[in-house]
């Protein structure tokens, strides 16, 4: 191992963004969604919060639950991405 090895320091959910290195937390994020999942969305709004909003890292785990339909007490409406763009279950 190398000097440079010695120096990298790894970041995740555990530590700030602040000190993240961009190459962390600045990240595409590409969403691919079968027919079946996709029509309980609102196309239109979907593109539109994808032109319109900045998301972070912190989004990513809330916004899987809500996919999945996960009942949590964790799970964060707010940090949800698609949550705006649900089609109302009626």
């Amino acid at each position: 191992m190398g000097s440079r090895s010695a120096r990298t320091v790894y970041t995740f959910t555990a530590c700030p963004c602040s000190l993240a290195p961009d190459v962390q937390t600045q990240i595409p994020f590409l969403v691919w969604m079968g027919s079946d999942v996709a029509q309980g969305f609102d196309s239109e709004c979907l593109a539109g919060t994808a032109r319109e909003e900045t998301h972070s890292r912190d989004n990513l785990f809330h916004s899987v639950l809500g996919l999945m339909g996960v009942s949590t007490s964790v799970y964060d409406r707010d940090l949800d991405v698609f949550s705006n763009c649900r089609k109302s279950e009626t």
